[in-house]
């Protein structure tokens, strides 16, 4: 088969997936979320999501990508990512379970939020056996049975009303059919020889990934803390659309990665100046759709924040389209450029932004947020195209022709 019509097939299968997946959360979990829980109480929850959304998704992202990409420079078993996962979220738990300590959190949703992080974590890392056999048709199924496990949670969450139960079940079914349907179950704790490799390729682009997602979730941490839990539902009803984009581009991107990192598969500045002005052109396009999109959704899903949505949704959504734009660029940057790159752009990327939401925050409320956001972003993406371009000389520099 032509290997544009199978990338594109691939692809396809791919944003299927991810679009039931994310419409099933979008559509039907958080608005119910938000339905039981009240204003505040969701609040909280959302805030709860932020942590495991920034610490779960760069572990589990991390490992997959750093196995794929460097998969052809040494050989890299199942052993050695699992040890590597756990003993991160190890620390991870620790760290997070001193912090919902410290905010005097209800036992239960700490130990919850803690459970729900080394599930999705070890969900998001088994993702990369799809990428590595290039099977997305089993890639699809995947999300399917993601999906309907959230969607069973939903159901037995409205008559028992405790938020971490859709978590719980969606996770683990994604765990559940990847353990039976591939080979990740084989050895998971023996035969780690390049165990020290792994660690060493996989541990600058964790911290660049935590950094990202940090970022991309401080919004509600930094609005509690600073403006309150009612002031967290509005804002993040304005970011949903956008904010789903991005979600979704972390698993498109890895399709790209797992094509573009076989042996067979270069990238040159024409290639790489194509991409970036179909990512772009793309990008300008999508923002254009969430400025009719946002205000609908909000009407249906979440009336009582309307009239504060339609004050931010411009900035907001504009940060979220350079968010994801930029996001997709950089990993492509990665399957060609040192490691090193990516952590530095998001510390780059972290300070700006935390920097400027204290500020923004202080000075003009929710609104200076949406300020921080779109700024933050576009510094990166220029960053990530710069970057692109600029000759190092590490790693396999792009072809110049």
């Amino acid at each position: 088969m032509d290997i544009k019509k199978k990338f594109a097939g691939d692809f396809s299968l791919t944003f299927i997936g991810l679009v039931i997946y994310n419409g099933a959360l979008q559509f039907l979990v958080y608005p119910l979320l938000s339905k039981r829980l009240g204003n505040t109480a969701y609040g909280e929850v959302l805030y709860y999501i932020s942590i495991f959304a920034i610490t779960s998704v760069a572990l589990g992202l991390a490992s997959s990508n750093t196995r794929l990409v460097q998969r052809n420079n040494y050989s890299i078993s199942n052993a050695d990512c699992t040890i590597y996962n756990f003993a991160v979220l190890f620390v991870m738990s620790i760290a997070v379970g001193i912090l919902l300590f410290c905010q005097k959190v209800a036992f239960i949703d700490a130990v919850m939020v803690l459970v729900i992080q080394i599930l999705m974590a070890l969900r998001y890392y088994t993702e990369v056996i799809y990428k590595i056999n290039v099977n997305f048709k089993k890639y699809l199924v995947f999300y399917v049975a993601v999906t309907a496990g959230y969607v069973v949670g939903a159901i037995i969450f409205n008559f028992i009303n405790l938020w971490w139960i859709p978590f719980v079940f969606g996770e683990t079914a994604g765990i559940a059919f990847s353990l039976l349907a591939t080979d990740l179950k084989h050895k998971p704790f023996t035969g780690h020889d390049n165990f020290a490799k792994f660690t060493k390729s996989t541990t600058p682009l964790l911290i660049s990934y935590l950094l990202y997602y940090l970022v991309m979730n401080l919004d509600r941490i930094i609005l509690r803390n600073m403006l309150g839990s009612d002031s967290v539902g509005p804002y993040y009803t304005a970011t949903l659309i956008g904010k789903t984009a991005a979600m979704i581009v972390s698993p498109l991107s890895g399709v790209i990665i797992g094509y573009l990192t076989n042996e067979d598969s270069k990238i040159n500045k024409k290639l790489f100046t194509k991409f970036n002005f179909i990512v772009v052109a793309g990008g300008l396009l999508f923002f254009g759709l969430t400025l009719i999109g946002t205000p609908i959704f909000t009407k249906l899903f979440y009336p009582e924040y309307y009239k504060e949505v339609l004050k931010i949704m411009v900035l907001v959504n504009f940060g979220q389209v350079m968010c994801f734009v930029s996001e997709l660029i950089l990993n492509v940057v990665l399957t060609f450029k040192h490691e090193k790159w990516q952590m530095i752009i998001q510390i780059v990327y972290a300070v700006v932004f935390i920097v400027l939401a204290i500020a923004m925050v202080h000075s003009v409320g929710v609104l200076g947020m949406a300020i921080a956001t779109a700024v933050a972003n576009a510094i990166r993406l220029i960053l990530a195209i710069v970057i692109g371009y600029f000759d190092d000389g590490s790693k396999k520099e792009i072809a110049k022709v």
